[in-house]
This record gives structure tokens, C-alpha cells and sequence, in this order.
């Protein structure tokens, strides 16, 4: 079974400047979900697709990772991650083995760690469906939300306005940090939120999504504690 690691990392991201090579606790945060997916063993190949010249230098030397280069046109902001995906896959297919599986991670995903890539492989394998992603909880009831229009406070539902948090049923969302798929699925486009994608849930004091300044500095705060951890 042949396993592929694809790891997207376009150029000029919008709120963070240089935020796929920006330095992340001594290193440029691409490096960390790299390092994962390398002690992990569970693939035969990892490929950083990528645009940026300041990504592709940090592992010009690297004789582990395979940079390959991103077109222009699916380097947009408006690009969907899932387009670049099959594109790479197209681009390796012409030069490689056929992988079983892809997994493609999120090049700021600072907190993966090699045991939920090795036993979220594992599960998807094993359980033969076409995908299998991480997720993890909201940390409120979001029955609960509340929008503000004018400077005054609506509640999204307002049936639930005097339930309890723990009478309210747990709601997750996508974890940001990786996702397993069949290549023949990825190809084909398969629907990832259907019965045939199996969720691997992580703890979400273990993931940040990082898309402001302030979430850059959560997730520092974060990783500092899961290394004494």
C-alpha cells in the first residue's frame, strides 16, 4: 500500500504575512506538521505543493521532501484547497507510483503530532471508507451563539435561551490538521461530508486553527504547553 503526503502552501496569505514560513517557536511553521508526518512512518513519499519561493528554499536540502510547483492559478485566495489537491495528485501521478491513499495536511498545522496521523491512518484503513478527517469540539454550546447587529445582541436560536450547556448535544467542527482519502476519491471528487468518510477526533486543547495575529499567539501558548506536556 502506497501512502502520499501533500502538504499545500500557497504564497501572500491574507492576514498573516509570510505565514507558511513564518518563524513558529524556532522554526517556520510549515517545518512542524512535516516533522510529524515524517516520524509518523506512514508515508512513502511527502510533497510540499507550493508557489512561494521563501517555502520551496526551506527544503531545497531536505532529501525527504519533494517540492512541487504550484501554478498561479490555483494559488488564489478564492482557490478551494481541494482543487490544488487534485492538481498535485494529477502532477505526481506523471512521475510516481500511484499512491492507495493521500493525506493531505494543512501547512500550519503546528500541533499535529505523529500519533493521531498514525492511528488516524490505521482507522481509515481499516474501516474502507473513502475518506477520514480530524474534528474536534466546539468549546460552547453553539445552539447558544449570539450575533450582534447595531451593537445589540441576538440570539441565533432563541428557543435555547434558557437550556442548560450540559442538556445541549455536543457539537464538533473540522479540526484543521489533516485529511485521509483514497486517491481514486480525491480524483473523483467524492463528497468528504457523507456516510463514506469516517471523523478521528482530537482533543481541542490539541488544535488551532490559525488564520488572525491572535490565533498566532494562542497556538504559541499552545504548543509551549503540550512540549512540557
Amino acid at each position: 500500500m502506497i501512502n502520499y503526503c501533500i502538504i499545500p502552501a500557497r504564497r501572500n496569505s491574507q492576514r498573516i504575512k509570510n505565514k507558511n514560513s513564518k518563524i513558529f517557536c524556532g522554526k517556520p511553521i510549515i517545518c512542524w506538521p512535516i516533522i510529524a508526518a515524517k516520524k509518523s512512518k506512514k508515508f512513502d513519499k511527502i510533497f510540499v505543493f507550493t508557489n512561494d519561493p521563501l517555502v520551496e528554499k526551506i527544503f531545497i536540502k531536505d532529501d525527504k521532501v519533494v517540492v512541487l510547483k504550484r501554478s498561479e492559478k490555483l494559488s488564489k485566495h478564492s482557490t478551494p484547497i481541494l482543487a490544488s489537491v487534485n492538481e498535485a495528485i494529477k502532477m505526481i501521478n506523471k512521475k510516481y507510483p500511484k499512491p492507495d491513499n493521500i493525506c493531505y495536511i494543512l501547512a500550519t498545522a503546528a500541533l499535529i503530532n505523529e500519533v493521531d496521523i498514525k492511528k488516524s491512518c490505521n482507522i481509515f484503513v481499516q474501516s474502507n471508507k473513502n475518506f477520514c478527517f480530524s474534528i474536534t469540539n466546539y468549546h460552547y454550546p453553539i445552539q447558544r451563539a449570539i450575533s450582534l447587529k447595531n451593537n445589540r445582541i441576538n440570539l441565533w436560536n432563541p428557543k435555547f435561551r434558557n437550556s442548560r450547556s450540559q442538556d445541549l448535544k455536543e457539537m464538533y467542527h473540522d479540526a484543521g490538521q489533516f485529511y485521509w482519502g483514497k486517491t481514486n476519491a480525491f480524483i473523483k471528487n467524492k463528497n468528504m461530508f457523507s456516510n463514506e468518510t469516517i471523523p478521528y477526533q482530537i482533543p481541542s486543547y490539541r488544535t488551532m486553527d490559525i488564520d488572525t495575529k491572535t490565533d498566532w499567539k494562542y497556538a504559541i501558548l499552545k504548543f509551549k504547553i503540550l512540549k512540557k506536556i
